[in-house]
């Protein structure tokens, strides 16, 4: 065997031996579940999230694939929200979840609820809404969900994007909107939504799903400094002035 060759076939030993020995240092030999402290779980439902993930014990750290465990496990357990799935080289690996909380009652066309926390995604199905302290939606209705799915609702999800950067956010949805009215558009008309405010006062909002956040934010701004008298009714009303290219915020009232 010449020299050339005898190199050559220290590589490729060298190269399968560094394979195999990374194979047997990270392979995944513990598997855990990490929960907030609002979240309590027993240790079977653990055992299940893990099986639910389909993370294969003894397969190998760098072939896990977070998104996938993630999705496998958000369809299969509706109240959970997996935060992460981290790795800890060389051999463990720790799902972090924590508990995700109704903020909505979505209804649909047969008569009963879809309980949406602020990402939407279906917690539960419900014939009638016993909550405390979630925002009833009216005006709309959606025809299917799918449990331990994520619904795609562009004017709500803009209305949600705009108030986590509000203060009120740290707080339920509906401590301080217990319910919202869609008005379907129609010719000429974009249509508006109605957010009543626990005080009294109602937001009326032209129904533009790219601006509704904006328009959230414009109404949240003019209730802010409004007196108490005036916060306990009327209306804040915002509204887009095209031939003006500008945006009216007004206080009323009357509609």
């Amino acid at each position: 065997m010449n020299k050339k060759a005898l190199v050559s076939l220290i590589v490729i030993f060298t190269v399968i031996a560094l394979i195999v020995i990374t194979s047997l240092l990270f392979m995944v030999n513990s598997i855990t579940v990490e929960a907030t402290s609002d979240l309590h779980l027993t240790a079977s439902e653990e055992a299940q999230i893990i099986e639910d993930s389909k993370i294969v014990l003894h397969s190998n750290m760098f072939s896990l694939a977070e998104d996938v465990a993630m999705s496998n496990i958000e369809s299969l357990h509706p109240y959970v929200k997996v935060i992460s799935i981290e790795r800890k080289f060389p051999s463990k690996v720790s799902i972090n979840v924590s508990k995700r909380t109704p903020e909505f009652a979505m209804p649909l066309t047969d008569g009963s609820y879809a309980l949406l926390d602020r990402e939407l995604k279906v917690l539960e199905l419900v014939t009638e809404v016993k909550y405390p302290y979630v925002t009833i939606i009216s005006g709309t209705l959606i025809d299917t969900v799918q449990l331990g799915a994520f619904c795609k609702i562009g004017w709500l999800s803009n209305i949600v994007t705009e108030a986590e950067g509000l203060s009120f956010v740290n707080a339920r949805f509906a401590t301080l909107i217990p319910s919202i009215t869609f008005e379907e558009a129609s010719e000429g008309n974009l249509g508006k939504i109605y957010l009543q405010i626990n005080t009294g006062v109602t937001f009326v909002l032209e129904n533009n799903t790219l601006a509704l956040g904006d328009y959230f934010n414009y109404a949240y701004t003019k209730y802010m400094k409004l007196n108490d008298l005036e916060k306990s009714s009327g209306y804040i009303i915002v509204q887009n002035i095209p031939d003006e290219q500008e945006i009216n915020v007004i206080y009323s009232e009357n509609l």
